[in-house]
């Protein structure tokens, strides 16, 4: 947002306490959100098209402050044009240019910054690189290389900020200086579909739970198919007799109003509580929604439709309520160019349908040439284009396994090697591929990879450690 104005408001408070002041704050802005930090302690409120109404941003932070003292709440507030500006000065800037409300009681102190004049770079650049939102290890390394403040790291040279230290810090810096758009994710309203219902007798037993729940259900259900809009996540709250209340999740793959398999998806995480008093009320509400997939009708019957995701959706959610969320995973790929950090497991349900369908646009608009994540060179033999062809394997050993293995020259390509007590003479290779991590990692690693076919027809994936000569299998082509 780099021609608006946000305030930044960092509060002593926990995060129900924020969450209530973000409410109250929507008076002053539609667009309300609290920091993504642990712990929450930031609100964020975008005032660019609303502080004239107000009488000005000064009148509107003033008004902001007498509403957080009301509620005996010590803040530091700060304006600026970009969200990470502001949220810097509120948490380390300077407090002398404090606006004074006028009055005796203790409010907090409030610094007003513009990202885009020479004074509002002054101010930054002297800031803590603490101030950058950065990870622990980010700012233990740069203090390491003597960098302290954000004026030091920003009068580096751009091209080696990423390469060196992550596509983090310089994104921060792009987001203060407003080279790069940062959003508020707004302060999620109360469930849009909700429904609660409190006994006037506490009651136990599961005949009794059921015939408490499936009624919101239905009326849950209802609501969304009124709509057109599917559930993805619902979350259930059992209110309990002298006993903490009990609360599950039940999460989605892909979003439904079929109140009965909704039904099923609840019964399997009941049948996992043990409830320690009666039952004295209970509610549901979804958190995650999205638009209900309209499909065609097919002219005529078939036994088994085409294309139908519907039958492997439903097996993921059963999975995924059964086991728990984090038992039913898939492989995501990540841009590292160490093998066995270049992908991460992620779970299949409660993720943003949104998300999804653009990430899978983005991967299909991608070119060849850019899907290559790992950062590699590769000076291959004949047979080049089977070489592309076998890849990598899909399953890497953990860790590598040692090899003896017999080459030529120190440097040239793997003869024989002797793994799980039986002798592999090499038919074929191809390689090297060498990979290589930067030197700001704990342990750089350099490693020329070989793939190489055995005299019996089988095929491994091996790799030779540049710093002592060592060789290591890393996995086997099926």
């Amino acid at each position: 947002m780099g021609s608006g104005q946000n305030i930044s408001l960092a509060a002593l408070a926990d995060r129900e306490a924020l969450e209530e002041l973000a409410a109250e704050f929507e008076v002053f802005s539609p667009t309300v959100g609290i920091a993504a930090e642990e712990p929450a302690e930031t609100l964020l409120v975008d005032i660019s098209a609303t502080a004239a109404c107000f009488g000005g941003e000064r009148a509107l932070v003033e008004q902001a402050l007498r509403e957080c003292a009301r509620r005996r709440l010590v803040v530091r507030a700060a304006v600026a044009h970009t969200i990470g500006a502001a949220w810097a000065v509120a948490h380390y800037g300077d407090a002398s240019d404090a606006l004074q409300p006028g009055s005796r009681e203790k409010r907090g102190r409030v610094v007003l910054v513009g990202v885009c004049d020479e004074r509002s770079a002054g101010v930054l650049d002297g800031l803590p690189l603490a101030a950058l939102r950065l990870a622990e290890e980010t700012l233990a390394l740069l203090g390491a290389l003597g960098l302290r403040h954000i004026g030091d790291v920003a009068r580096l040279p751009r091209e080696s900020l990423a390469a060196r230290f992550g596509r983090e810090l310089a994104l921060r810096l792009d987001q203060m200086f407003g080279r790069a758009e940062e959003t508020i994710n707004a302060h999620a309203p109360p469930a849009e579909y909700a429904a609660e219902r409190l006994l006037e007798y506490p009651a136990r037993g599961r005949e009794m739970l059921d015939a408490v729940l499936r009624p919101l259900l239905a009326d849950v259900a209802g609501q969304l198919a009124a709509r057109r809009y599917g559930a993805l996540a619902i979350a259930c709250r059992l209110t309990l007799e002298a006993a903490p209340a009990v609360e599950f999740t039940v999460s989605l793959f892909a979003p439904t109003a079929d109140e009965r398999h909704l039904w099923q998806l609840v019964e399997l995480q009941l049948e996992r509580l043990r409830l320690r008093a009666p039952i004295a009320g209970a509610s549901l509400a979804v958190t995650a929604s999205a638009p209900l997939e309209l499909r065609q009708q097919q002219l005529f019957d078939e036994p088994v439709p085409r294309d139908d995701p519907r039958p492997l959706a439903a097996l993921v959610e059963r999975l995924s309520n059964r086991l728990g969320r984090a038992a039913v995973l898939r492989p995501k790929r990540v841009a590292d160019p160490q093998p066995e950090y270049a992908v991460r497991f992620e779970p299949l349900v409660g993720r943003s349908l949104r998300r999804r369908s653009v990430s899978a646009k983005k991967q299909r608009k991608a070119k060849p040439a850019a899907r290559e994540e790992a950062t590699s060179t590769s000076s291959a033999g004949a047979n080049a284009n089977e070489c592309g062809r076998l890849g990598r394997p899909l399953r890497l050993l953990s860790p590598p396994a040692t090899l003896d293995v017999l080459s030529i020259v120190p440097d040239g390509p793997p003869l024989r090697f002797r793994f799980r007590g039986e002798d592999h003479e090499v038919a074929r290779f191809w390689g090297p591929e060498r990979i290589e991590t930067g030197w700001w990692r704990h342990r750089p690693v350099w490693r020329d990879y070989y793939r190489v076919e055995t005299s019996t027809g089988a095929w491994f994936w091996l790799f030779r450690r540049r710093d002592d000569g060592g060789w290591r299998l890393h996995g086997e082509f099926g």
